[in-house]
């Protein structure tokens, strides 16, 4: 009990430690803070005093004081109008090759001075959506633990340009409107949209058409309003993805509708005689599967192409001076915080104070002041490298940065702004001619600024968590306690043979050593699957006597195991009918298979909890048959299925064991899976039916199988230590629409149910089988130090928030559900004596 007492507050402390969220200030940008932030950032170190550079910068036009407040300075708006054209899950290879329209008329690279590029647009991890619109918005990184509020999304704090646009005082009326996905609502409530708001539901991926034909509806309106900012947010791409995968017909479908439309919007503005910028890019991409969420570059490399109405002034750059030259690849592939600082510039808005992005000077219309483009990229890339500065040093006057990082951004800055003050002093010292060519300290300045925001954007990225050290190492130092602690608990081992030997070693692999590799965290089915196979292969040779009756169970577990691994179709609708096990001649068999296995061999004392266990499995092959032929009713089928096990359960009495839990349970994971886990409960009934008989002479090896049979099942049905591979259906089987709490349980029951009913059957076994259950606790906690371990070492790894802390979040769930079972494993063990103390009188 005192390891178990010690284990969890070890969880809690490394948890606490490893997914601290950054820091956030609730400082906020201002055009007030224009020229302090030039003197103090930019100029200060310069050889003339720093009013003249800015008094310079005030007579070239370059900044302009507000009508309103002359203290209040800013660059001047270099645009009319915006558009943000968000096409959700757009991939760069779906703008580049699947739009044709677009991609036809406007090239992928586009020579300097063009309307129109197209860039790469690279997300950063978590890629799911909420996370992205704040990155959009804000400027900055988020953390590993900001993926759970996809499922609770509040609005957002802090400063944003959105927030900017909304309180500026000197811009036109209306200011902004909006129309999509309704997580734009979320964040940002309705008095950020006076121009017009149509927020549509977007959670149920299974509505491919519902989010895009309300833009639709509105586009007349859209189109027609003169708001400063438009923000249109299509979402079919995402949810084909999600329901049909990227490479479909539906897919191409939905693209070529989306081009058809943007290429409509696009050309209603080139006629404007205002000048419009319109950006339409993805907020992520889609994994091959037609997920998102980690860090895949499947799923961070999404597209932007970015175009400028005829009435805007594209400037002829210069060329660059050739040492400087291998910045301009950045402007190609860019990041999305660098939007920020874009769409600042553009609008003459402040960049938002906790920006870590880079301005895109490709991205710049020439404005009306009559300087060049070098002087005008310059002063926006200074205006932004002042705005990063002043944030870093704030942040790390609360929160430790590294130091030898911030010298060198320092001095990278120094260079920058020591080419720039001699640029403006040459500027100022010379009558320049309109037309003529820019001082080449323009360039080599700008070039410099991009350099040291692209190393600040580095640092972010490096250290955008602050880890806690001393809760970590607290933390995994009462995890191994725990450990000592229960050792002496354990039952012995037994004498060495070649199973125990060889479950001893893989066991220590899986849990302890193996989360060092990403490579075994992404093919973990494949290793456990040759793991069970191995350590059967060795019962079989250690087995002296009566070789072939162990020939049966040990054919169980690894036969059953593998056929298991070709089960598919897992988490996937029904109706859609993409694999063999949708179809009624496979799974109608199959269920009609779990209704006679329940029915016959699951303990079910009380005739009504058989009956209505029975009616269930008929209510769930119910609503397969009616989802299969597209026919009404198939959600109340799917209802009762899901509420007849509750109730058998409820009138179940101790007498009956776990045993009927778990038939219960299993009816409930098939129906929030699909008609495929009938065929996985089968194979997985045989397993358990195998380590069963296993396990009273090799408990030892049993409890290794038991774990690694277990943990297959988990990857077998289609799940993944990742949340780009939740199973998102799982959630509308009986609703149309996402309900946090009803949704949210059928989602964990898709994901964990098969651990659940597991655990169900160990932790209820009694005699020698005990031993079974505590050496699978046993092997569980050394997969939470394992784990633990593994994100420790690799913290500073590029795929740690993409690979290895969902490996370690999957880990602790996984534990979370070992000590609820331990917990209650006294309990079930009663019920188990109970029910073996009736037989044993009826026998007498």
């Amino acid at each position: 009990m005192l390891s178990f007492l010690l284990l969890l507050p070890g969880i809690y402390l490394f948890s606490s430690g490893f997914f601290l969220s950054k820091l956030s200030l609730p400082a906020a940008s201002s055009c007030f803070d224009t020229i302090p932030s030039l003197h103090n950032h930019i100029f200060s170190a310069a050889s003339s005093p720093p009013s003249s550079y800015t008094n310079h910068l005030l007579h070239t036009g370059l900044l302009a004081p507000s009508p309103s407040a002359p203290s209040c300075v800013r660059s001047p708006p270099l645009i009319d109008h915006l558009n943000l054209l968000i096409v959700d899950a757009l991939r760069f290879d779906f703008a580049r090759s699947r739009l044709p329209s677009l991609s036809s008329s406007y090239p992928p690279r586009a020579p300097p001075g063009a309307s129109t590029l197209l860039l790469k647009f690279l997300a950063d991890p978590p890629t799911v959506t909420t996370q992205r619109l704040k990155g959009l918005t804000t400027g900055g990184l988020p953390t590993f633990a900001d993926v759970s509020s996809t499922f609770t999304t509040a609005a957002l704090e802090g400063d944003t340009w959105l927030r900017q646009l909304r309180d500026d005082a000197d811009l036109p009326s209306p200011r902004a409107g909006f129309a999509g996905d309704d997580t734009w609502a979320a964040l940002f409530p309705a008095d950020h949209w006076d121009a017009f708001f149509h927020p549509f539901p977007s959670f149920n991926t299974r509505d491919i058409d519902g989010v895009d034909d309300g833009i639709l509806a509105n586009l007349k309106e859209v189109l027609a309003s003169p708001a400063v900012l438009r923000v249109l947010h299509f979402l079919g791409v995402d949810h084909v993805g999600h329901t049909f995968g990227p490479d479909c017909d539906r897919m191409d479908e939905k693209l070529a509708q989306m081009d058809s439309v943007l290429t409509s919007i696009l050309s209603h503005f080139d006629s404007s005689p205002s000048c419009t910028a319109s950006f339409i890019f993805g907020d992520h991409g889609m994994t091959p599967d037609g997920n998102h969420g980690g860090g895949t570059p499947d799923e961070t490399t999404a597209a932007l192409f970015a175009h400028f109405s005829p009435a805007c002034t594209m400037p002829k750059r210069d060329p660059l001076d050739p040492d400087v030259n291998a910045a301009a690849e950045d402007f190609f592939a860019v990041n999305q915080v660098d939007l920020v600082p874009t769409v600042s510039s553009l609008l003459g808005l402040p960049v938002p104070f906790a920006n870590i992005g880079s301005v895109v000077p490709d991205l710049l219309p020439l404005g009306d002041h009559g300087a060049s483009f070098p002087e005008q990229a310059a002063l926006a890339l200074a205006l932004n490298a002042a705005q990063v500065s002043r944030y870093l040093r704030e942040y790390s006057g609360k929160a430790r940065l590294p130091a030898s990082r911030l010298r060198e951004l320092e001095e990278t800055l120094g260079r920058a702004r020591g080419e720039y003050s001699v640029a403006l002093d040459a500027s100022m010292g010379t009558e320049r001619v309109p037309g003529s060519p820019a001082p080449l300290q323009y360039h080599t300045a700008a070039a410099l600024f991009k350099e040291y925001l692209k190393d600040a954007t580095d640092l972010g990225r490096s250290v955008w968590t602050s880890f806690n050290y001393l809760y970590m190492a607290l933390g995994i130092a009462l995890i191994v306690f725990s450990i000592l602690l229960s050792l002496p608990t354990l039952p012995p081992l037994p004498p060495p043979n070649p199973a125990t030997l060889l479950a001893l070693c893989l066991g220590v692999f899986h849990t302890l050593l193996s989360f060092q590799s990403n490579s075994y965290i992404e093919e973990e089915e494949k290793v456990l699957q040759l793991s069970v196979t191995a350590v059967c292969a060795a019962l079989l040779l250690t087995q002296s006597a009566d070789w072939v009756a162990a020939a049966l169970p040990v054919a169980a577990v690894a036969v059953c195991g593998r056929l298991l691994s070709f089960v598919a179709g897992h988490g996937v609708d029904v109706s859609l009918r993409q694999h063999v096990f949708h179809e009624p001649v496979v799974f109608v068999p199959a269920m009609f298979s779990l209704l006679y296995t329940s029915w016959l061999h699951v303990p079910f004392r009380a005739a009504l909890s058989k009956y209505i266990n029975a009616l269930s499995l008929v209510s769930l092959l119910a609503h397969f048959l009616l989802k299969n032929a597209s026919l009404p009713g198939s959600k109340a089928a799917a209802a009762l299925a899901l509420f007849l096990p509750l109730l058998s359960s409820a009138l179940t009495n101790k007498k009956e064991g776990p045993l009927a839990h778990a038939a219960n349970l299993t009816v409930m994971v098939t129906a929030v899976t699909g008609p495929s886990a009938a065929c996985s409960a089968i194979l997985l009934g045989a397993q358990f039916w195998g380590l069963s008989r296993l396990a009273d002479e090799h408990p030892f090896a049993a409890a290794f199988l038991y774990r690694s049979v277990i943990r297959h099942a988990f990857f077998a049905t289609n799940h993944a230590c990742s949340f780009s591979a939740l199973q998102y259906n799982a959630a509308f089987v009986v609703t149309e629409q996402f309900e946090f709490y009803t949704s949210g349980a059928f989602l964990a029951l898709n994901t964990f149910g098969w651990d659940v009913a597991g655990l169900l059957l160990m932790a209820a076994s009694d005699g020698k089988q005990q031993g079974v259950f505590q050496w699978f606790c046993a092997w569980q906690t050394l997969e939470t130090l394992g784990a633990s371990l593994a994100v420790t070492v690799h913290r500073r790894h590029l795929m740690i928030f993409a690979i290895f802390a969902p490996r370690y979040a999957f880990a602790v769930i996984f534990q979370g559900f070992t000590a609820v079972a331990r917990a209650l494993q006294p309990f079930m063990q009663q019920e188990e004596r109970s029910k073996g103390g009736s037989k044993d009188r009826k026998t007498n």
